[in-house]
């Protein structure tokens, strides 16, 4: 009976611990990858995803999100367009929509925005400095439509 429970617990530490380090290298993937990149049109990006074959992001479709400065006003508008890389979990919001061939616009990565609630709704906040801009409908390292 006590080596059950000797076993017991140490799978449950096992398991915490491989959680732990799971979560905690997805939150670091990217902050030992981004290179802060900006060419002519102030773009902003991750070169690779350090999971996938090819190294791209590959994007699918997470659904509408706008971002909000700090005063209330929308940095993108509602239909915002939230990405996220199937591999590693890398986001992205974008003003246009890159899945059906149109310009990104404004966009913004995961590592910029801020979650905030008041109790009831939860929204995304940044700065405008914090927001980036091209007019192509690519970005080097991603991969829309996967």
């Amino acid at each position: 009976m006590k080596t059950k429970r000797i076993i017991v617990i140490i799978l449950a530490a096992a398991f915490l611990v491989m959680s732990f380090g799971s979560t905690f290298a997805e939150s670091e993937l990217h902050k030992k990858d981004k290179i802060g990149k900006k060419d002519e049109v102030n773009t902003l990006y991750y070169t690779s995803c350090i999971i996938s074959n090819d190294g791209l992001h590959h994007m699918q479709l997470s659904g509408l999100y706008p971002v909000y400065d700090w005063s209330g006003d929308f940095l993108i508008p509602a239909d915002g367009q939230k990405s996220t890389c199937r591999f590693c979990g890398h986001e992205i919001i974008t003003e246009g929509n890159p899945f059906f061939g149109w310009p990104i616009w404004n966009y913004i990565t995961s590592d910029s925005w801020s979650v905030y609630t008041n109790g009831t709704v939860v929204k995304n906040r940044a700065s405008v400095y914090q927001m980036r801009y091209t007019n192509s409908i690519q970005l080097e390292g991603y991969v829309w439509g996967y």
